[in-house]
């Protein structure tokens, strides 16, 4: 092994280290939180006048920098399910869902992909846990009423 690789191979394992102890991207290239907040209203400006595609670039580019701020995931994952690419925004909501699985809205638009994609019954078993994190918390009412509706149509359809 040369000095070279040597070398290459030390930072590598820094870099995996620094990763591990919950370091970001945007950290190894000194971007602070604040300055990636003006790109995260640009995404949500964007998803909201329907520009998805153009939001799915600006919240992707937010989640590889910051990949451990779950709002960037859902962020991206919203932008890939109104473009209805379903398996991908179920892997995005999946990273949102690992960052905090208490997050009732995550759960609800998985459930929301997955009928989307004709799995009744991976919603049904989602939407159990929407009524599970909504069922004695008032912040979350309008996510509960809404998986509950979804749970109800999905049982009209059998």
């Amino acid at each position: 092994m040369t000095d070279t690789t040597r070398d290459i191979n030390d930072i590598a394992q820094d870099v995996a280290d620094f990763m591990i102890r919950g370091g970001t991207v945007a950290d190894i290239y000194g971007l602070k939180a604040e300055e990636l907040e003006p790109l995260y209203a640009l995404g949500f400006s964007l998803y909201n006048q329907a520009r998805w595609s153009e939001g799915l670039k600006v919240f992707s580019f937010l989640a590889y920098h910051s990949h451990l701020e779950q709002r960037f995931h859902v962020g991206r994952a919203a932008c890939l399910q109104m473009l209805k690419q379903y398996e991908d925004a179920l892997r995005a909501y999946g990273m949102a869902y690992l960052l905090d699985a208490e997050d009732p809205s995550v759960s609800l638009h998985i459930a929301e992909c997955f009928i989307a994609l004709g799995r009744k019954e991976d919603a049904r078993g989602v939407l159990e846990n929407v009524a599970h994190l909504t069922q004695k918390n008032a912040a979350f009412e309008q996510i509960g009423k809404r998986g509950a509706a979804l749970a109800a149509l999905l049982g009209h359809q059998e």
